[in-house]
């Protein structure tokens, strides 16, 4: 994908007017990428759960679920996204102005369509099933990059959001971080699997 930037032609003041054609391809650029982005998350993220086990180390700890918990899995769709919102940003950054607003409410989508959908699920009548939780992963991915997009596409520029935006993304990964190794005692953090998944250590913190 090539590197896009914001595109027009000056009026009879000399003022710089976005034309509708260049419009249109910054919308293509986008809606491109986050397509990208989208089959991203869904296989690295898919990935990550197993990184924990192929890396035994704190970092593959963070990056992965270390138990069945609800929360431990919320890591698969914040890191993949982020980890593609940096290449993303290299290449949209001089064509979109709102990219920390448009990242935060996607992880946010994200993560509640799989809360919700975990709890909604477990409260029906129904057998646990691995595919519908994959499914709801899948689903909530696309929610999120529909998010993205529209936000992305916004001509506005709310300077307060976007700072709000960046200490939500600071404070969901410091979370992840710290709840890797002490999680609370509530259902959204409790393991969810017979036997506990065993820590490599838990001294760095």
């Amino acid at each position: 994908m090539k590197k896009c930037s914001l595109e027009g032609q000056q009026n009879g003041k000399g003022d710089f007017v976005e034309t509708k054609i260049s419009r249109i391809e910054h919308r293509s650029a986008i809606r491109n990428w986050e397509v990208a982005s989208f089959f991203f998350v869904v296989i690295v993220g898919s990935f990550l759960h197993f990184v924990p086990d192929l890396w035994p180390h704190p970092v593959g700890q963070i990056l992965g679920p270390v138990r069945e918990s609800v929360w431990e899995h919320l890591k698969l769709g914040y890191w993949s996204l982020l980890a593609f919102a940096l290449l993303k940003y290299y290449y949209l950054k001089h064509l979109v102005r709102n990219f920390l607003l448009a990242l935060a409410l996607a992880v946010l989508a994200l993560q509640l369509f799989i809360i919700v959908f975990h709890y909604s699920y477990e409260a029906l009548p129904l057998p646990e099933s691995v595919a519908a939780h994959i499914i709801s992963y899948i689903l909530g991915a696309a929610l999120a990059h529909y998010s993205s997009y529209k936000t992305l596409g916004r001509e506005t520029v709310d300077s307060l959001l976007s700072v709000l935006a960046l200490a939500f993304l600071v404070l969901h990964a410091f979370l992840l971080v710290i709840f890797t190794y002490h999680p609370p005692e509530y259902d959204l953090f409790k393991d969810k699997s017979e036997a506990l998944t065993m820590l490599w250590s838990t001294d760095i913190l």
